[in-house]
C-alpha cells in the first residue's frame, strides 16, 4: 500500500526514491555485481520472492540466505523498504520509511530484521532470519515491501575493495485476509503491425489491476486464420512465479509469434487473450484482435497466373465455339466479325447467320475422335497409325494444350486449398521479459498442453541405460511429433532433459547424434525408434543422445 505524503515531506521522500531508484534492475535477477579497484563482487540472495497470506495479529518467521561466491570476504548490511509498481514493464520502486506518516501501515514497518552487518566468509552462504508481525489493524488487501543486502562504502583505507554500495533484493507479496477486492481487466489488446508479409506478429496485453490485492493472470492467447483453424498458442505466466500486478497499477505483457513462413497463410487471423486470475474466485477476461498476413511477392505471383489463365481459357471458349459454328453450317466468311478479332461500329456489317443444322456442345470432340478412328481404319501398320495419331494431336493441339492447362488449374487449386487447411506448422514464441527475453519452441507448448490434459504415463520399467539424457529436436515438419515421441520415451523410462523444434528444416530420417563413448545406448535406443540412422560426434557430451525427429517417427 502507497499512502500520499503531505506536503512538508513530500521533497524528503522524493530525494530519497532517486537514491533508491538505482537499485531497481537488481530485482529481477537477486543478483548484484560492482567493479572495484581489485575486481569484481558478487552477491546474490534466495528466494527472490516471498508470497504470502497473513491475518491480522500473525507472526510469521523465515530467513534468506545470502550467497558470497567471491574470493574473499564481504560484509553486508540489511535495510526495509516499501515497494511499488512504476510504469507498465513490471519494474518497481523502493520507498523509504515514513513512519511519521505512515502510522505503521506498511509492510516495511512489520518486518523486524538486524540492521548490524552481516560478514560472510569467501565462498559460503548465511542466513539471515527476519520476523514479520501484521499488525492488529492491517489494512485488508496487498502489501508489497523489499529486504535489500547491500554493502556500504568504506570510511577510507587503500585495503578496501569496496568503493561503491550494491544491494541484492528479496521482494515480499504479502495478502493480509479481511476485505479482499479481485478484480481486473484487460486495457488493451492489440498487435503492433495490422497487416504484415509474414507469420512474424508482436502482441501487446495489457492488463489492468483494479482491486487492492495483487493478481497474477495466467491463460494464453489462441491464434486463429481465416478459416477458423487454430495457428498456435501463446502461453501466459504458466509456470512461474512472477508476472503479478500490484493493485492499481497496468502491467503490459509482451509476445512476439513467429511461424514457419509459407505462401499459404494469407488471409486475416484472429488472435484471442484469455486470462484468468484470482485465488478466492476465478475470474476470467477476454479480448480479441486481428492482423492480416499479406505475402505480396506470393500473391503477384497467383494474380499473374490468374490473369495469364483468364486471357487463354477465353481464347479457347472462343475458338471451340467458332468450330461447333463450322460444324453448324456457318463459312468463315460468315462468322461475325468479332470472332474474327475485327471490330465493327457500323450497323451496315452485321449479319444474318442462319445455322445449317443443330448440334450439341460436345459436337467439335466427337467429330475430331470420329475421323481419328476413320483415319486409323485406313492402315493396319502399327507405323502408320502413330503418324496419323500424332498429325491428330498436332491438329488438335489448342484443345489438348487448354484440356491439360485446366486439369492443371484444378490440382493447383485443389492444392492451395489442401495447403491452407493442413495442420498447424511449427513455431516459436518469445516472451518479452524487459531485459531478458525467452524462446519457447511450439514443441514445448505442444508437450505441456498434453500433460495438462493428462496425457502423462508413469514409467513401466527401467531402461537399459538409465543415466542416458535425452535431447529432442522436432525436424519432421509436423507440428507436435517430437512432443508426442517424449511422451512415449518418458513412460518407458527414459530421461529427456530438453525438447526443441527447428522451423526451417524437414527431414525424413530420424537421427541420434551420440560420443563415441555411448555407442551402446545409442543403439538400444535406435532400436527404440524403429531404427533411427545413427551419427557418432565426439563434441556431443557424454552421457547425451541428441535426437533428431524425422518424419518416420509417425
Amino acid at each position: 500500500m502507497i499512502l500520499t505524503l503531505n506536503s512538508n515531506l513530500r521533497l524528503l521522500r522524493t530525494c530519497a526514491t532517486l537514491v533508491l531508484l538505482v537499485l531497481l534492475f537488481f530485482v529481477s535477477t537477486g543478483q548484484a555485481r560492482a567493479d572495484s579497484t581489485s575486481g569484481s563482487q558478487t552477491l546474490s540472495v534466495s528466494p527472490t520472492l516471498f508470497q504470502m497470506n497473513a491475518t491480522p495479529g500473525q507472526v510469521w518467521q523465515s530467513e534468506i540466505r545470502v550467497i558470497n561466491v567471491n574470493n574473499y570476504d564481504i560484509t553486508v548490511y540489511p535495510q526495509v523498504v516499501n515497494f511499488a509498481p512504476q510504469g507498465e514493464a513490471g519494474q518497481g520502486d523502493f520507498i523509504p520509511i515514513f513512519a511519521s506518516e505512515t502510522n505503521g501501515q506498511t509492510l516495511a514497518e512489520w518486518v523486524d530484521i538486524s540492521k548490524e552487518g552481516i560478514t560472510i566468509p569467501k565462498q559460503q552462504t548465511v542466513s539471515v532470519p527476519f520476523t514479520i508481525k501484521c499488525p492488529q489493524n492491517a489494512a485488508p488487501g496487498g502489501h508489497y515491501a523489499a529486504i535489500l543486502i547491500g554493502t556500504r562504502p568504506a570510511d577510507g583505507g587503500a585495503e578496501s575493495a569496496l568503493k561503491t554500495a550494491q544491494f541484492v533484493s528479496s521482494l515480499f507479496f504479502v495478502r493480509v485476509a479481511g476485505d479482499v477486492v479481485e478484480s481486473g481487466t484487460i486495457r488493451e489488446f492489440r498487435t503492433t503491425a495490422s497487416v504484415l508479409q509474414t507469420p512474424d506478429v508482436d502482441f501487446e496485453v495489457r492488463f489492468q489491476n483494479t482491486g487492492n490485492v495483487h493478481l497474477q493472470p495466467q491463460g494464453d492467447i489462441s491464434i486463429y486464420n481465416m478459416w477458423g483453424e487454430e495457428r498456435g498458442t501463446i502461453p501466459i505466466n504458466h509456470q512461474t512465479h512472477f508476472g503479478n500486478v500490484l493493485p492499481q497499477s497496468i502491467r503490459k505483457f509482451n509476445f512476439t509469434w513467429k511461424s514457419e513462413e509459407s505462401a499459404f497463410d494469407i488471409g486475416r487471423y484472429r488472435a484471442v487473450v484469455t486470462l484468468g486470475f484470482g485465488e478466492d474466485k476465478k475470474n476470467f477476461v477476454t479480448s480479441t484482435t486481428y492482423f492480416w498476413i499479406v505475402p505480396y511477392k506470393e500473391i503477384l505471383i497467383f494474380l499473374s497466373a490468374i490473369i495469364a489463365f483468364i486471357w487463354f481459357f477465353t481464347f479457347a471458349v472462343k475458338m471451340y465455339i467458332r468450330r461447333m459454328l463450322l460444324l453448324s453450317g456457318i463459312a468463315p466468311h460468315q462468322l461475325p466479325a468479332r470472332l474474327h478479332g475485327v471490330r465493327h461500329d457500323s450497323a451496315d456489317n452485321e449479319r444474318t447467320v442462319r445455322i445449317g443444322s443443330y448440334i450439341t456442345v460436345t459436337a467439335p470432340v466427337r467429330s475430331s475422335v470420329n475421323d481419328l478412328l476413320s483415319r486409323l481404319r485406313t492402315t493396319d501398320h502399327a507405323e502408320g497409325q502413330i503418324k496419323i495419331f500424332v498429325s491428330f494431336v498436332a491438329k488438335n493441339r489448342l484443345f489438348f494444350i487448354s484440356t491439360i492447362i485446366l486439369i492443371g488449374a484444378i490440382g493447383a487449386v485443389l492444392f492451395v486449398w489442401n495447403r491452407m487447411h493442413t495442420p498447424p506448422r511449427p513455431y516459436e514464441v518469445t516472451i518479452g521479459n524487459p531485459g531478458a527475453p525467452l524462446t519457447i519452441s511450439s514443441e514445448a507448448i505442444f508437450y505441456d498442453n498434453l500433460k495438462a490434459q493428462g496425457n502423462t504415463i508413469p514409467p513401466t520399467a527401467v531402461p537399459e541405460f538409465a543415466d542416458v539424457s535425452l535431447a529432442l529436436v522436432n525436424v519432421s515438419g509436423e507440428l507436435g511429433l517430437a512432443a508426442k515421441l517424449r511422451l512415449s520415451l518418458e513412460s518407458s523410462g527414459y530421461k529427456v532433459v530438453s525438447l526443441d523444434g527447428d522451423m526451417g528444416r524437414i527431414d525424413q530420417k530420424t537421427k541420434i547424434i551420440y560420443n563415441p563413448e555411448d555407442q551402446d545406448a545409442a543403439l538400444t535406443l535406435s532400436k527404440h525408434l524403429y531404427g533411427a540412422m545413427l551419427s557418432a560426434d565426439p563434441s556431443v557430451p557424454k552421457k547425451q543422445l541428441n535426437i533428431y525427429v524425422g518424419t518416420d517417427q509417425k
